[in-house]
């Protein structure tokens, strides 16, 4: 499919407050959006059509930012917020509602131009999707003036799923001669207009490995042959994205080294250390997420880092990090994951201790953080009668996509006889259980465990047969 935009033909000296697009440049060689790619990039729907008509992009856990003229009605008046709703998703088939509770419109839309065309969508409730960044003015001095590669996603043309492709940022704008207000990018093809793209984000890749936006598409119906195309420009309206949404760039992940823990034990005698040892001559900062079981955030309570469900560490260089929960050992249990992203690499790892009733440490474990997620694993299994037996524990990284995991028991004496139970994992969702209860198993069994998911998934065991002496089995992806 392709990816639609518009280009403004006017004279540098006229701007007309009644204006009509007379040209428009679309890009062919659009390619579908891969899973756990641009998950920040959204569907807009007009909740009485069958279909999305803009695309959009969320900024902050409650927040999503789209072009203004998607929330218009055919006479140019903002329509009321519930006649829309946000499918977030991939595919708008099986994308997932959010309704929408206020829209800001930008004040100096239509007055007297259509930029910025730009519009803050408020949901109803928070979304698990890691937001894109958004540029300012320095930002986008440094990272996306001209020749700077950039990526359009939308999902004009009928397209079922999202849409990317290629661009750069182009180094003559005309009409940067009239407004500041657009950023314009370098075309090559011009076809006819497809809707859907609109509102959609053009996005530039930091240094650190984020996906920040820079411009928000702007579609409509015309023809002509530019080599140009403009956007609503990003930096231009950042502090009013800011002042509206109380959003803030310092929010975003700040690194590309991701490592992923697929469990956490705390309470009940539980207690979980994490553990980042910086191997390197130069300082490394790092952005740890803690997410409970049902994919929200999860506030632990650390002995150094304070109470928090996300916390920023800088390692010096040859630096190490080591931090405990505090919550004692006859506290409720508390169970989830956690994510981490990195300025570079880390040896990271978590550490599972566990106290008697007095208090008093009696087993411990290291697991270290599985750094790609992967559809197939696999690990060892035994269950000794009257045990509880290995456990396992899998999370889910997708900000959008449920896993539908199958875990596969195969018996040492007999591999070719084996039990399949099927689990579904939400988004950023967590899931962790013993393979008797997991499989219903009573009696003892010694073997393997694959496990399959069809979106990439985290897992760990912790064999237990030795009990209150326990020990992990490292994450074991099969190729």
């Amino acid at each position: 499919m392709t990816l639609v935009l518009a280009l403004l033909l006017l004279a540098p000296t006229q701007f007309p407050t009644n204006l009509r697009y007379d040209a428009i440049a679309q890009i062919e060689g659009g390619s579908t959006v891969r899973s756990g790619e641009f998950e920040f990039a959204v569907w807009i729907k007009n909740r009485v059509r069958p279909n999305p008509h803009c695309t959009g992009s969320v900024i902050a856990p409650r927040w999503v930012m789209t072009a203004a003229h998607c929330m218009e009605a055919s006479n140019q008046t903002i329509l009321f917020a519930f006649a829309f709703e946000v499918l977030i998703g991939r595919s708008h088939a099986s994308a997932r509602s959010v309704l929408i509770e206020r829209i800001i419109v930008h004040e100096d839309f239509r007055n007297p131009v259509i930029y910025p065309d730009v519009a803050l969508l408020e949901l109803s409730e928070p979304v698990a999707v890691e937001p894109v960044g958004l540029l300012d003015m320095e930002d986008e001095r440094r990272y996306a003036s001209a020749g700077a590669d950039a990526v359009l996603i939308g999902g004009g043309g009928g397209a079922h799923s999202l849409q990317q492709a290629p661009f750069t940022i182009a180094s003559t704008c005309p009409l940067r001669a009239v407004t500041d207000q657009v950023v314009c990018i370098n075309t090559t093809s011009r076809r006819n207009p497809e809707p859907g793209d609109s509102g959609g984000p053009l996005v530039v890749q930091l240094p650190n490995g984020r996906w920040t936006q820079a411009g928000i598409t702007k579609g409509d119906e015309v023809g002509g042959s530019f080599n140009v195309a403009p956007l609503t420009r990003i930096a231009t309206v950042h502090d009013w994205i800011v002042e509206q949404t109380g959003t803030s760039d310092q929010e975003q992940p700040v690194g590309d080294h991701a490592y992923y823990f697929p469990h956490l034990a705390v309470g009940a005698g539980w207690q979980t250390a994490m553990i980042y040892v910086n191997h390197a001559d130069e300082a490394v900062t790092c952005q740890t997420s803690f997410i409970a079981s049902n994919g929200t955030p999860l506030s632990l309570s650390m002995q150094d880092g304070g109470t928090l469900s996300e916390r920023t560490d800088h390692l010096p260089p040859r630096g190490t990090l080591y931090d405990r929960t505090n919550v004692g050992p006859s506290a409720d249990t508390v169970s989830g994951w956690a994510h981490a992203n990195c300025t570079a690499p880390v040896k990271a790892s978590l550490l599972y201790r566990y106290h008697d009733q007095e208090g008093q440490p009696v087993g411990e474990a290291s697991v270290p953080a599985m750094a790609v997620p992967a559809t197939r694993l696999v690990t060892f299994a035994q269950k000794q009668a009257m045990t509880t037996g290995t456990g396992i524990a899998v999370a889910n990284p997708s900000q959008v996509e449920s896993a539908y995991v199958a875990f596969t028991v195969r018996p040492r004496e007999t591999p070719g006889r084996w039990v399949t139970v099927h689990k579904s994992v939400g988004p950023r969702s967590h899931a962790a259980f013993t393979i008797a209860d997991l499989f219903g198993l009573i009696y003892s069994v010694v073997g393997s465990i694959e496990i399959t998911s069809d979106v990439p998934v985290v897992s760990l065991s912790i064999n237990t047969e030795a009990w209150p002496s326990f020990g992990s089995l490292p994450p074991g992806a099969v190729d």
